[in-house]
């Protein structure tokens, strides 16, 4: 049951344009981590401030990392990467070839967020929130 997930399960993967993350690298900073799908309009429209997240914090100690998953998503990598040159989005998306990262951390709805910190999940936020708020539960969990 994903109430009971409190340690961040670690990942490695690769993002649209092959760069590895992996999770646990960034320990000691606070992960920002979106799970999310291309058949999902919500997901999409919450990018948007994500994006607006990432301009913000991306050299603040703040790592904000999105998963999506071909198969969750019906869209092959190279759509997804096209959808997201498209909209000019500079954030990492992490590819889930194999569904696993998605499984792990239980997510059956779009878009998750988790906040994780020192390998922790601080933060569980199902459902698409606005800037204001993301940027909130940021702040009250990178101190």
């Amino acid at each position: 049951n994903n109430i009971d997930l409190k340690v961040a399960p670690n990942f490695t993967l690769k993002d649209i344009n092959n760069q590895e993350y992996t999770l646990e690298k960034y320990q000691d900073k606070t992960i920002f981590l979106n799970f999310w799908s291309t058949t999902c309009s919500i997901c999409k429209e919450e990018l948007e401030s994500i994006e607006k997240l990432y301009q913000e914090y991306q050299n603040k100690d703040i790592i904000i990392l999105t998963i999506v998953s071909p198969k969750e998503s019906k869209a092959s990598k190279e759509e997804i990467k096209k959808y997201i040159e498209d909209k000019n989005y500079t954030f990492p998306v992490l590819i889930d070839e194999e569904n696993t990262t998605f499984e792990n951390y239980f997510i059956t709805s779009y878009p998750n967020t988790f906040i994780i910190k020192d390998n922790e999940i601080k933060e569980k936020i199902p459902g698409a929130l606005k800037y204001e708020q993301l940027k909130e539960e940021i702040e009250k969990n990178k101190e």
